[in-house]
């Protein structure tokens, strides 16, 4: 039986670890998925100001840095 690797929360402020999509399920979120690039800090609500959790759904580089599109 394989165990499924459990997510870890990335709150606001903190630099995002990878390049990515990342959810973020804070209530007042008009757009659930997000790609961060690596370093980048991630956002807190534009609504409210509250930090928000966000979750790495899939590393993945942004297009501008693949050899085939630029």
């Amino acid at each position: 039986m394989q165990l499924e690797k459990q997510k870890e929360n990335i709150q606001s402020g903190e630099a995002a670890p990878v390049s990515g999509l990342y959810r973020n399920d804070h209530e007042h979120a008009n757009e659930r998925d997000f790609w961060i690039g690596k370093d980048q800090r991630l956002p807190s609500c534009p609504i409210c100001g509250k930090a928000a959790a966000f979750t790495l759904e899939q590393q993945v580089e942004h297009i501008s840095r693949d050899a085939d599109f630029s």
